[in-house]
């Protein structure tokens, strides 16, 4: 990048300010009569006083006038400093900060090739990161895919095992099931005989004890019987006694009442 050429001092004085078009400093200055150079011979009409009291008019004039433009030049002079450091201020500070700027671009242009740089860098580490992971994805892939047919295979013989050891179960189950329908049937058959041999022992005890009874209730019978003719037996021998008893008290209350001569109604001994 080029920067334009740096305005200095020189280059204002080198330069003359530009004049009005009707100031009286664009043509130079005609001496005529009443200019006080050259200075006219006395006259001999005695004029001398007027003219030169015009000369002096004319020259206090003419100082007031250079005077006046001696002002204006160094006013002029004076702006034209001004505007001279001013635009030395000016240019100083459009170049530094053209400078400024183009460090800035410079600085920007350097951060955005560092940044790409740094992006470049990053993608391609993050591509390696990546073909790193895709490649250990890859591989734990292979080791699960690996891990996983061994594991199928073990489950597939720890299957076989298992329905070989279920099989065998299944046939122990099998066998003691029989062992123990066997077992039950043997004891309910057992039982069976136990209950038939204890209802046949338990019915000749009853019989025994039936037949105990029959015994014991026909002896209780003879022996009512037996009493029963000696309670017939000796009623009939007190009926026969209490008819003697009978007889011999009749007998016995008619010889009272023989003897006595009174009916026995009157003894109380009859109701």
């Amino acid at each position: 990048m080029e920067f334009p050429q740096r305005l200095t001092l020189s280059h204002f004085a080198t330069q003359t300010p530009k004049l009005k078009k009707n100031s009286h400093f664009n043509t130079p200055q005609l001496f005529n009569s009443h200019s006080p150079s050259p200075i006219k011979p006395i006259n001999s009409n005695g004029l001398e006083k007027l003219y030169i009291s015009q000369h002096k008019k004319n020259a206090l004039h003419e100082v007031e006038l250079i005077n006046n433009r001696i002002a204006q030049l160094k006013s002029l002079e004076d702006k034209a400093k001004r505007k001279t450091n001013l635009a030395n201020r000016f240019s100083e500070l459009i170049v530094k900060a053209k400078e400024r700027h183009y460090l800035e671009n410079q600085a920007k242009e350097l951060w955005k090739e560092l940044k790409l740089m740094e992006e470049h860098q990053q993608r391609k580490k993050n591509l390696e990161e990546k073909l790193k992971r895709t490649e250990k994805i890859k591989k734990y892939q292979r080791e699960i895919l690996r891990e996983k047919k061994i594991s199928a295979q073990l489950i597939k013989n720890k299957s076989r095992e298992l329905d070989k050891q279920g099989q065998e179960l299944k046939k122990i189950i099998e066998r003691q099931k029989y062992e123990m329908k066997y077992s039950r049937y043997a004891e309910a058959l057992e039982y069976k005989h136990r209950q038939e041999s204890a209802k046949e022992e338990f019915l000749v005890c009853l019989k025994d004890e039936y037949e105990k009874k029959i015994a014991e209730n026909k002896s209780e019978h003879l022996q009512l019987i037996t009493r029963k003719k000696d309670l017939e037996k000796m009623e009939t021998e007190l009926v026969n006694r209490l008819a003697n008893t009978v007889k011999l008290e009749e007998n016995a209350l008619k010889d009272l009442e023989s003897v006595a001569k009174v009916s026995l109604f009157h003894l109380g001994l009859r109701v």
